[in-house]
């Protein structure tokens, strides 16, 4: 912002936007600049969503009335990856954490499809997306299978209509099964014994079995 006056001017600071339901301007409400001389402003601005957006700022001399204004266009994009994630999990056993997601807008926020690369990751939300509150989604990793000690990355991405997508990258790790319940059988001596063994199966679909001893 330019002083065309030879002595210090205060501006006072306002702002007009397009679309007040979803872009806001924030910066400071007053600005001094030196006489003959010029100051950087920072403006702030903030989207809902994706798209064009526009508004206007004007600097206001109090004593005389004068004014500059200035036109602001920006370009908002898809958010890249808010936060990386890390689970690790033995076979056929469970990992889980929570990811909060805020909503900025004043009425509640409808979620629509949530997505993930991993056929072993799921995403359940937690409750409402309430408005100026924060929404939960719990996340669970399953792995049918030790990954040989590389972890593998996945992208999950919960998709809203009012205030766009999240994206998260996960970084999988899958160790190797946990030992499991020990299985005691007793019979006499040349008589036949047989014991039940229950087998949870995590994997969707037919699954095939092999004994080992």
């Amino acid at each position: 912002m330019e002083n065309w006056l030879p002595t210090v001017q205060r501006f006072d600071v306002a702002f007009d936007v397009e679309d007040e339901e979803t872009t806001f301007f924030r910066g400071l409400d007053r600005l001094d600049v030196p006489g003959g001389s010029t100051a950087t402003y920072a403006l702030r601005v903030m989207a809902l969503d994706v798209g064009a957006r526009s508004g206007t700022v004007r600097f206001t001399a109090p004593a005389t009335g004068e004014y500059a204004e200035y036109v602001v266009q920006a370009q908002v994009a898809e958010c890249a990856v808010l936060e990386t994630v890390k689970l690790e999990a033995a076979a056929m056993s469970l990992a889980s954490t929570t990811i909060y997601v805020a909503n900025p807008r004043r009425a509640a926020v409808a979620v629509g499809e949530v997505t993930c690369d991993s056929e072993y990751v799921s995403c359940v939300q937690v409750g409402d997306m309430s408005g100026m509150a924060e929404g939960a989604f719990a996340v669970s990793y399953r792995p049918l299978a030790p990954g040989g000690g590389a972890m593998e990355e996945a992208e999950l991405v919960i998709r809203t209509d009012a205030i766009g997508d999240f994206r998260y990258k996960l970084k999988l790790a899958a160790l190797p099964a946990l030992g499991q319940s020990e299985v005691r059988v007793r019979g006499s001596l040349g008589a036949r014994t047989e014991q039940t063994v229950g087998v949870a199966v995590f994997q969707i679909g037919r699954a095939s079995c092999r004994e080992r001893v």
